[in-house]
């Protein structure tokens, strides 16, 4: 230790690796008499500090604040996934489902999605369409009956022949016409 103190006297700071300690060294005045001009006596003081604790809590805050972010970023991903759900997932599968139900022939599905945001233009468009379909397949079926009703009353058929495949179709108001059982 003397030969750091030497060393010290110089530099002010000595620093032990080993253990992490701290040590300071300062020269100091010691043993002055009245009279005396200069001191007789030089001492040096020499403090030593642990900043272990200190490092010790300084790295526990920073592990607790390390924790505390990561929840809230896991809370708030939860939050997202949440809102994204609930916003846009259950309109889009409101959304295909009914389509699927006009595809198998439910002419009342309907979306029936709120808002503004583009999903709702979609569903506004669907339903426009889905009534579209709705009302012209009334149609069709109201204009099929009155085919049926005037080829009966006019006692007649129609028939339909496919040349690309030779296939011929016809009415079962055509067979008496042809006499035909």
């Amino acid at each position: 230790i003397q030969r750091q103190i030497t060393q010290v006297q110089a530099t002010g700071l000595i620093s032990s690796g080993r253990d992490g300690l701290l040590m300071a060294v300062t020269p100091i005045s010691l043993g002055s008499t009245s009279g005396e001009i200069r001191p007789n006596r030089s001492g040096a003081l020499i403090i030593q500090y642990d900043p272990r604790n200190e490092i010790d809590r300084a790295q526990h805050t920073a592990r607790q604040q390390a924790l505390i972010f990561t929840l809230f970023l896991v809370v708030a991903a939860g939050l997202f996934w949440i809102t994204f759900h609930f916003i846009f997932n259950r309109r889009a599968i409101s959304l295909t489902t009914a389509a699927h139900r006009l595809a198998h022939g439910d002419l009342d599905a309907r979306a029936a999605i709120k808002g503004r945001d583009e999903l709702a233009s979609i569903g506004a468009a669907f339903d426009d369409m889905a009534q579209q379909i709705t009302s012209q397949q009334i149609h069709l079926a109201e204009s099929e009956r009155n085919l049926r009703e005037a080829l009966s009353a006019a006692q007649m058929g129609r028939w339909n022949w496919d040349i690309a495949s030779s296939r011929v179709q016809w009415s079962p108001q055509v067979e008496p016409l042809f006499g035909l059982p």
